[in-house]
């Protein structure tokens, strides 16, 4: 590019530290380097769909010194709604894609930078490539996810984070003792959840048990470990990644996905009429979702579900807490107990039918 040129800019996906950093490099080097003009667009690719396209222009003056400690981004970012795939309020969804590539040419930029992570970068190419605009990706990850990336924004300050996270919550468990289970983001990678081992000081410290999605877990093997654990220290903290799963993700083609471990929990109880049994989130989480009979206000189910989660929780078994998902009620069955998991994910779904019955829904 000849000097002159105008280039834009922008964050996509989560954020994390180290975006401002990236920010100011650009266009540090774009500015003082080249002689180029710098356009950063807010708000990732949503910020492309707005008329005017929502944008500043970014020159030396917009860094301090203070944002190179700041944590997020000054531009904004988005970690949904794929362009190509944009999701509609009435569930639908509909390929937005050639109203970014208008917002790019509207800003009559040369050229795009672009900050994201695997699946940011893979849409912003697609979109580069739709545009015909050179396009330079900057790669970031909390999860050290990225193939030929070694180092990156993102996951040395998540590292450390969980490392302090685990250290202070293992005082905790030492005084409480029992088991703790902490699950940490990583559907692909076990990075973050490996780190929670960095910050041990002592043979007994945890996490005694770090679980990674590479690996296949198998709920007789964790229960003989948790048995190995409980023997040793007499208490349990465990690190999961979110994402473990049977097979091991080593194991598991491109093309397909593993059986997470929560989808043992969707096998063990049965949707009644009424009830709808939604997909499992990875690790020990299940959702079910009330459909009551009929057309219901918003408010009505507001107040159905409310009685059902009050009649539960009044049971002082288990504890649910609830979502609002595709304005639907959806409650969140949390497993706690790794020796008592099938046993409590029926005790749950008893209790949900019976006070669904009393309330009248």
């Amino acid at each position: 590019m000849r000097p002159g040129k105008r280039i834009g800019l922008l964050t996509s996906g989560g954020d994390c530290a180290g975006l401002n950093a990236a920010l100011r490099a650009a266009v540090y080097r774009a500015v003082e380097g080249y002689g180029w003009s710098v356009i950063g667009i807010h708000k990732g690719t949503t910020g492309l769909l707005s008329r005017p396209v929502e944008c500043e222009t970014l020159d030396i003056s917009r860094f301090d010194g203070g944002l190179l400690r700041r944590a997020g981004t000054i531009l904004g970012t988005t970690n949904k709604g794929d362009p190509f795939a944009y999701p509609l309020p009435d569930g639908r969804s509909i390929d937005r894609s050639g109203e970014i590539v208008e917002g790019l040419r509207l800003l009559e930029i040369e050229g795009l930078i672009g900050i994201g992570g695997d699946g940011s970068l893979r849409i912003l190419r697609r979109l580069a490539q739709q545009a015909r605009l050179p396009l330079i990706g900057i790669p970031k990850t909390i999860d050290n996810d990225l193939c030929v990336t070694d180092h990156c924004p993102g996951y040395g300050s998540a590292a450390k984070y969980v490392a302090c996270a685990f250290m202070g919550d293992k005082e905790d468990n030492r005084a409480l003792q029992g088991v703790k289970i902490n699950v940490c983001m990583g559907r692909n990678a076990g990075f973050l959840a490996a780190a929670s081992v960095l910050a041990r000081q002592y043979p007994k410290d945890g996490p005694h048990l770090v679980y990674l999605p590479e690996v296949p877990f198998d709920i007789d093997m964790f229960l003989g470990h948790l048995d190995d654990a409980l023997t040793e220290y007499g208490r349990a903290q465990i690190a999961v990644s979110e994402g473990i799963n049977k097979e091991g993700n080593a194991n598991v083609p491109d093309d397909a996905k593993p059986t997470y471990w929560s989808q043992e929990f969707a096998s063990w109880v049965e949707a009644e009429p009424g009830w709808e049994l939604l997909a499992p989130l990875p690790f020990a989480t299940v959702c079910f979702r009330r459909r009551p009979a009929g057309e219901v206000s918003e408010e009505e189910l507001d107040r159905v579900n409310e009685a059902i989660l009050d009649e539960v929780n009044r049971s002082g078994r288990i504890f649910l807490s609830h979502t609002r998902l595709n304005d639907r009620f959806t409650l969140r069955v949390c497993v706690g107990n790794p020796r008592q998991t099938m046993e409590h994910v029926r005790d749950c779904w008893a209790l949900l039918q019976q006070a669904a019955d009393k309330v009248g829904r």
